[in-house]
């Protein structure tokens, strides 16, 4: 079932929007929160990736930056929380689809990335109760729109035997 949703553009004159495309016009770069706060279901947020896509991830509910506040999946296929990158996974890059999905049901809630449908070997647990998707935009003509943002019956992530769990709070290493 579809969500609707809404975008936060902190500067509305940096980011050009064209129904679910979203353009970085300027030099500045821009972080797009996505309302509503996912506070329950399995939820899917997934994007094209237009022309580069710096990166995209999920924020606690108050929105307040910092590492402790947010889970980052960057373009190079790298992740980060608190603590270093995690690299050597998937990069993605134009034309890519990149899927975040949320299981605010499972114990522990769970935030699994998939590129082009392929799960991402990491996955976090311990999500906090209340979050919501960002996607961050460095430089310009950077862009992607929004394909999916969901709720959806079961999870797609199977977290198997060669994954790596992070938790959320903990630094990343």
């Amino acid at each position: 079932m579809t969500v609707s949703h809404t975008a936060i553009l902190p500067s509305p004159d940096d980011v050009q929007v064209v129904g679910e495309t979203f353009t970085l016009n300027t030099d500045n770069s821009s972080v797009i929160l996505f309302d509503p706060i996912i506070n329950k279901g399995i939820v899917r947020f997934e994007v094209l990736v237009v022309s580069q896509l710096n990166e995209v991830g999920i924020a606690v509910e108050s929105a307040r930056f910092g590492f402790e506040n947010v889970a980052r999946f960057m373009h190079k296929g790298w992740f980060k929380h608190i603590g270093g990158w995690l690299s050597d996974y998937t990069e993605y890059k134009t034309n890519d689809r990149v899927t975040l999905e949320l299981n605010m049901d499972s114990n522990p809630r769970t935030l699994s990335f998939f590129v082009n449908d392929k799960e991402q070997k990491l996955y976090v647990v311990n999500v906090p109760a209340a979050v919501r998707f960002w996607a961050y935009l460095q430089g310009k003509p950077e862009s992607f729109k929004v394909l999916k943002f969901e709720t959806v019956s079961a999870p797609t992530a199977k977290h198997s035997f060669f994954s790596s769990k992070r938790k959320w709070g903990e630094e990343w290493k």
